[in-house]
């Protein structure tokens, strides 16, 4: 249960003053410390209530969106700004794993059957796709794993996605999350792709907060997304949750490619 002084005094004051003296926010123009504060909390009680929900299967789930995290399917860790972290040990792994488990239980819904009596058959014809995407490292692990199939469904359920078309013309890979939004919203967009009645999002809590606002400013209105978040490591979450409400601010503030209130949702 989320209890009612969350987030602490203390730990408000350190997301601010952090926030507040990382150069790269140097010359903009920032709201007051009240402000802040408010925006502080807010961001700090939703992703606390990521953190503690479980997301709610049902069988008009079309789509299991996978956003790419610390490490990848076969390396516990990789070079990115979470190395140092243990309690991020596996996160990419760990959402992958989610929204396999995602696909077979939409299906066995759909179904009317238990889990470990699904085929491949039944995936393919009858569960809903789960899509990956994330930098070029992750997503050949990732299509290491179902070559090899240790990653419990088959190729044909998985789309797998390293970039997006950029506005000048080149294919940008997946650098930021910004980037995993722009490439989900471009595989949205194709023609030859059937809408989603509703699309489950999988990724830890603290980044779904920042997902949503990125979709919230760059994606049209009327996509249903459902949460499913991926619980922290309790020894991380309280850092997850600070840096995360950090770079919320800063995609709001600094880059000015998010909204400071979160696109649609259900959980």
């Amino acid at each position: 249960m989320l209890q009612e002084n969350f987030p602490g005094v203390d730990v408000i004051a350190a997301v601010i003053e952090t926030f507040v003296a990382d150069e790269r926010n140097r010359g903009v123009r920032l709201p007051s410390h009240d402000e802040m504060r408010t925006i502080v909390v807010r961001l700090a009680r939703e992703m606390m209530l990521f953190e503690q929900s479980a997301g709610r299967v049902t069988a008009e789930i079309d789509c299991v969106w996978v956003i790419s995290g610390p490490g990848t399917w076969f390396r516990e860790k990789k070079d990115d700004r979470y190395a140092q972290y243990p309690w991020a040990a596996w996160m990419d792994r760990n959402r992958i794993e989610r929204g396999t488990a995602l696909v077979r239980a939409v299906t066995a819904e759909r179904l009317s059957k238990t889990q470990d009596a699904l085929t491949d058959e039944d995936l393919v014809q009858h569960g809903p796709r789960l899509f990956y995407n994330g930098r070029p490292d992750e997503v050949a692990d990732l299509q290491l794993a179902l070559g090899l199939q240790e990653a419990g469904l088959p190729r044909e359920v998985v789309t797998v996605s390293d970039g997006f078309p950029s506005s000048a013309g080149h294919w940008q890979l997946i650098e930021t999350t910004t980037h995993n939004v722009r490439s989900f919203l471009h595989v949205l967009g194709s023609p030859d792709v059937i809408p989603p009645r509703c699309v489950a999002l999988v990724s830890h809590g603290p980044q779904l907060s920042r997902i949503l606002r990125v979709m919230k400013k760059i994606a049209p209105p009327g996509l249903r997304l459902r949460l499913f978040p991926v619980p922290t490591p309790v020894p991380g979450r309280l850092e997850y949750i600070g840096r995360d409400i950090r770079s919320s601010m800063a995609a709001v503030y600094v880059l000015q490619e998010a909204a400071l209130e979160p696109y649609s949702y259900e959980l």
